[in-house]
């Protein structure tokens, strides 16, 4: 039969296993925690690339196609795209390149997965007032890069300096996020208490439903 002071060495030699292991299991943990986010973000890249490459899909049979004007009433477009089963919302002739003299068609999705996007706050409201200008270099000079319209016109020079031709469609580097409502987006406002705990979260003024603009398709110059 051991001693006490043998049983005490050994009790303090498992202490010391323990330990180290604790240390080990601690480090493989942080190791596990940084691949699982490695990974997250491995997949977020891979649907990035994935939803940015389905412009090349855009047909006349899964596709809304219209023009937009600065009075169009955009509510009904994207609600109607939203409860359809088309896949793409293109808003044709949206904008003319300066450099290459072409006007782009701009293809939208709907926003059904988390992706890595370019997000100024853009609306519809944004992007029906500014239809049907000339987008250049020049234009970058003028607008901060806070402006809601920024990313999508960066875009659209980086379009335009590869020098496209019509029928092209040519991917963003970056989905642009688009806010639009729809009309479930224009009911259900206001929330409900039972003194002061919360019943009922209603959505707040100005919601929208979210859709990302993934690239242009080339189409006819102005003197074409």
């Amino acid at each position: 039969m051991r001693n006490r002071t043998e049983i005490e060495t050994a009790i303090s030699t498992i202490n010391h296993k323990i330990g180290a292991l604790e240390v080990q299991l601690e480090e493989l943990n942080e190791a596990r925690s940084d691949l699982e986010q490695e990974l997250h973000q491995a997949i977020i890249a891979e649907r990035t690339a994935e939803t940015l490459r389905r412009i090349h899909e855009v047909s006349d049979e899964n596709a809304m196609r219209m023009r937009l004007y600065e009075d169009t009433r955009t509510t009904p477009i994207m609600d109607d795209f939203v409860s359809s089963s088309k896949e793409f919302l293109v808003f044709e002739n949206a904008y003319t390149l300066s450099k290459c003299g072409k006007r782009v068609s701009l293809v939208i999705v709907k926003s059904k997965q988390k992706v890595n996007c370019s997000d100024n706050g853009l609306t519809m409201t944004d992007l029906k007032k500014s239809v049907g200008v000339y987008v250049s270099e020049n234009c970058m000079t003028y607008l901060s890069e806070t402006a809601r319209k920024y990313p999508l016109f960066r875009e659209l020079v980086s379009v335009d300096l590869k020098a496209p031709k019509t029928g092209d469609t040519v991917a963003f580097t970056a989905p642009c996020l688009l806010g639009g409502q729809t009309f479930k987006d224009q009911t259900g406002f206001g929330s409900e208490y039972c003194g002061e705990e919360l019943v009922y979260q209603g959505k707040n003024y100005g919601e929208t439903t979210k859709f990302l603009i993934i690239g242009v398709i080339i189409e006819k110059s102005a003197l074409e």
